[in-house]
């Protein structure tokens, strides 16, 4: 009887489990809704970079571009270190040009003669050239400031003319003139006038250069100190008989 009831027993409460169960499950209310996302996580660590890949095969050459204009070649260089005489350099007066220990370049220079008033000493090179070409070279005078003068010519055409003196030191100056194609004639004169001295009363020149240039070169005359003059064409009428 008692095994009985416990049977009963046991079995009235799995019933009741399952009744409470029943009952539990059938009176869940509705799902709610869903609430915001949350914050993103971090990003994580990047990868490492692949591999470079090789480069390209090169393009094609572009055209060759238009030649360029000769560069200056010398054609004569005069630095008076070692022996000038004629054909190359000649004076055609009485008083000849001499080297002296006042140079530019090196130790030596071509100083003009010893002259005394009225008096004018010259020197001369010819030049040729197929194309044309540059004269350059370094002039110095130590002279009565306008009045006595070293010029240089142009197949017997003055170029220009420099006077003055510096007292404390003599001046070289570069000067540079354009020569047409064909056989020409340079000539350097140092000229006195009839009265008065001033400086060493010479001339000297230097670094005389010539190279073959095709075209017309823009010139530029130097800037002369105080105590000195250039003389141009304009001021022809102040030029000596050679």
């Amino acid at each position: 009887m008692s095994g009985s009831f416990g049977h009963c027993k046991s079995g009235l409460l799995i019933l009741f489990m399952c009744v409470f169960v029943s009952l539990l499950l059938g009176c869940q209310g509705k799902r709610g809704p869903q609430g915001p996302a949350g914050p993103a996580g971090q990003s994580g660590l990047q990868g490492p970079s692949g591999l470079q890949g090789s480069t390209g095969p090169a393009g094609p050459a572009g055209p060759e571009g238009p030649q360029g204009p000769p560069g200056l070649v010398a054609i004569y260089w005069q630095d008076f270190e070692s022996d000038v005489s004629c054909p190359i350099w000649c004076t055609f007066t009485d008083a000849p040009w001499y080297f002296s220990g006042y140079a530019k370049f090196g130790s030596r220079s071509l100083s003009s003669a010893v002259i005394g008033d009225g008096q004018s000493t010259s020197l001369y090179m010819d030049v040729e050239s197929s194309t044309g070409c540059l004269m350059t070279f370094y002039g110095a005078v130590s002279s009565e400031l306008g009045y006595d003068w070293l010029y240089w010519y142009l197949d017997g055409v003055a170029v220009q003319g420099i006077s003055g003196y510096a007292t404390t030191e003599y001046r070289w100056f570069p000067f540079t003139f354009a020569i047409p194609p064909g056989v020409h004639r340079i000539t350097w004169t140092y000229f006195k006038d009839v009265a008065t001295s001033a400086g060493s009363d010479m001339a000297w020149i230097d670094g005389v250069m010539v190279v073959n240039y095709s075209g017309s070169p823009k010139l530029a005359a130097p800037v002369l100190p105080k105590g000195f003059l250039l003389w141009t064409d304009v001021d022809r009428a102040r030029l000596p008989l050679k």
